[in-house]
């Protein structure tokens, strides 16, 4: 009987030696940081100027627009041109689209030539076209390497009713190594989420 147990014992030790079917310490992988932008979305001035009665025959008129951010710096800036009847009217419009750092418009300055008054102005966020995109890094603190990772980002709407959710996977991740991901609903609803949640596929 003892002979049984050394056996059982010398083969056990020798399966695990050579990595069989047993299965493996699960491997922890840490979402380093993540963020959710906006893609896009434009910001649009329009309004209204007037030509002063006192503007010399022919004056053009000029308006320029420049998009700030919530800092007061410069995103943007469009100059619109017209020639301007002083008896009428000059509605204009200017668009911001969301730039490369997806800095959305937090307000406005329109700067006009002397021979100009702004009658009206707005702007507001176009977003009936726009997605939200969740950026960010994971990292695996495990001591082995993973293999075919997948991540899920599921998107919520104010009310924290999933919207729907998108993936992505990497195939390889070292101990230690980063992984920047990026995850986009472009293609999976309508509008805006208002909150995400990244989990692992296997979570």
């Amino acid at each position: 009987m003892k002979r049984w147990y050394i056996i059982t014992i010398m083969v056990a030790a020798l399966f695990l030696s050579l990595g069989g079917c047993v299965p493996e310490t699960p491997k922890e992988l840490t979402i380093v940081q993540s963020e959710m932008v906006v893609e896009g979305a434009y910001s649009v001035v329009s309004g209204e100027a007037k030509l002063s009665e006192a503007a010399p025959m022919w004056e053009s008129g000029k308006v320029t627009i420049s998009f700030l951010d919530e800092n007061g710096n410069v995103i943007r800036e469009d100059t619109e041109w017209g020639f301007v009847d002083p008896s009428q009217s000059w509605s204009f419009e200017a668009c911001c689209l969301v730039d490369y750092e997806r800095t959305i418009a937090s307000t406005y300055r329109i700067t006009a030539d002397k021979w100009m008054e702004i009658l009206t102005s707005e702007m507001v966020l176009e977003t009936k076209d726009a997605w939200s995109v969740v950026k960010g890094i994971a990292r695996n603190d495990g001591d082995r390497p993973l293999h075919w990772v997948t991540l899920v980002v599921k998107f919520y709407d104010q009310e924290g009713a999933l919207l729907g959710q998108s993936s992505t996977l990497t195939e390889h991740l070292s101990p230690g190594e980063r992984w920047r991901f990026e995850v986009s609903s472009r293609w999976e609803f309508e509008g805006l989420a208002s909150s995400y949640e990244v989990l692992r596929e296997a979570d």
